[in-house]
């Protein structure tokens, strides 16, 4: 039940006040995932939703992960073997992180940060092993928010990012220049088209990274932020159209008439260049779960 489910419920409720509306969230709680950063960093004190906010929009909440979409029967089948029939649906399962094969990447202090419980996982680490260095893989949003979160922290951080600029996709030359100076000025150490060949770990633990440059980085934790891709999982054998995410068409809408897909998993059509994109930003995703409640 992501921001694109909760839009989308918003948008239900504005026609139909009284129709079941029930929200499956694998987590234990309902929050939001761009705060995770800035929870980490200590510059908010929550990331929760309340429960009011459910209460209000008459909205039953079911906590446990959709492990497969069976489409003859138009219902969810969960992990522990319930199952939830729909009418119509909506798949806001949102992105997994992306992670190339760097060797040693399962070594303890190496994390993604993407949910609520990396973020968990970072915060006891940084307290536990006394992190003073983090090394960052990736330049892009992700990348740039889990550096300000460390900087906030006190830690000494370096970007590692293979283009040839930060947030490459979002800014244009000046602007990444921009960003980049005023990182150098806060002391974060940016090294640009390079990338982490291999991760150095003694006894099981992270003590360090080695660059494509020959460059060596000490540190007990480093953090992998190159990008998300759709989260697809529960669609195998279910006969939904996919390409790179479930393909929809400008009423969010699959290919079957009963299931709609909003937000990092929905793979859309650019109207004015007619290309098919995921556009996994935050404004995309509260658009997109307008869309789908109004058709739905």
């Amino acid at each position: 039940f992501s921001v694109a489910g909760w839009w989308c419920a918003r948008t239900i409720r504005e026609k139909d006040k009284e129709n079941k509306i029930v929200a499956v969230t694998k987590d234990n709680n309902l929050y939001s995932p761009p705060l995770i950063t800035y929870f980490l960093g200590k510059k908010v004190d929550s990331i929760g939703y309340s429960p009011q906010w459910l209460t209000n929009l008459k909205v039953e909440l079911v906590c446990g992960e959709v492990k497969k979409l069976d489409r003859k029967n138009n219902r969810f089948i969960l992990s522990n073997g319930e199952s939830i029939v729909f009418e119509k649906a909506l798949i806001t399962t949102g992105g997994l992180p992306i992670v190339p094969p760097i060797p040693d990447q399962e070594t303890n202090g190496v994390f993604t940060l993407t949910t609520q419980q990396d973020m968990q996982k970072v915060s006891e680490f940084v307290k536990s092993q006394k992190a003073e260095r983090v090394t960052i893989l990736g330049g892009g949003f992700i990348g740039i928010k889990t550096a300000e979160a460390f900087m906030e922290l006190g830690l000494k951080v370096t970007i590692v990012e293979l283009s040839n600029r930060l947030l490459q996709n979002m800014l244009d030359e000046k602007g990444s220049y921009y960003l980049e100076e005023a990182f150098k000025r806060a002391g974060v150490e940016v090294l640009k088209e390079n990338t982490i060949t291999e991760f150095q770990a003694k006894d099981g633990k992270l003590v360090g990274a080695s660059l494509k440059s020959g460059k060596y980085l000490p540190g007990n934790l480093a953090v992998i932020a190159i990008g998300v891709r759709p989260n697809l999982d529960l669609l195998v054998d279910s006969g939904i159209k996919v390409n790179r995410g479930i393909i929809v068409d400008e009423f969010q809408q699959s290919q079957r008439p009963s299931i709609f897909a909003a937000g990092d998993v929905a793979e859309t059509k650019n109207l004015i260049t007619g290309e098919r994109n995921i556009v996994a930003v935050w404004p995309e995703a509260v658009k997109q779960g307008k869309i789908a409640g109004m058709n739905m």
